[in-house]
């Protein structure tokens, strides 16, 4: 595992203040956000050293990534919604990581230089272009080869 990208003090600096209960606990999801960034964008680091990508973008992803897992509650149970009603009033809350999981968003693997979308081709058949004998059945109005052009590229029977 290799070291986080951020510090729990850069988390406080961008977020709030934190207490040393969540600085502890920032301390060690900023290690396990680290450690998510370098699975999905394998070539972070060899990027940032040679300056082909700027340090303070996989800083910024990895406060951003603990900043949604530290905003779930830690002291109940993971839900998807939670309604509290007492005599008249109610109140309905819904989360949007309720289990606090650590993930990068498709802005944030864009912003690392991962899951980019590539273009590419694949070749279906042999040559496109073979040159056939001049008594090849083709050259007689057939819709077969009988040189052997069309499976070997060049005629490979007299």
């Amino acid at each position: 595992m290799g070291a986080p990208y951020a510090t729990a003090q850069d988390l406080a600096d961008r977020w709030r203040p934190l207490s040393p209960s969540e600085q502890e606990r920032a301390s060690v999801l900023l290690g396990d956000a680290a450690t998510r960034i370098r699975a999905a964008v394998s070539d972070v680091d060899a990027r940032v050293n040679t300056g082909a990508l700027d340090a303070g973008i996989p800083l910024l992803v990895s406060v951003e990534m603990v900043r949604r897992a530290m905003l779930a509650p830690v002291d109940q149970a993971p839900a998807g919604q939670v309604q509290q009603t007492a005599g008249p009033f109610s109140q309905s809350v819904s989360y949007t990581n309720p289990t606090g999981d650590l993930y990068l968003t498709k802005a944030e693997r864009q912003m690392l230089g991962g899951g980019g979308q590539r273009a590419f081709t694949v070749p279906m058949g042999g040559p496109s272009r073979a040159v056939h004998r001049p008594w090849c059945n083709l050259a007689f109005g057939a819709s077969w080869c009988s040189c052997g052009a069309d499976i070997a590229g060049v005629p490979i029977y007299e």
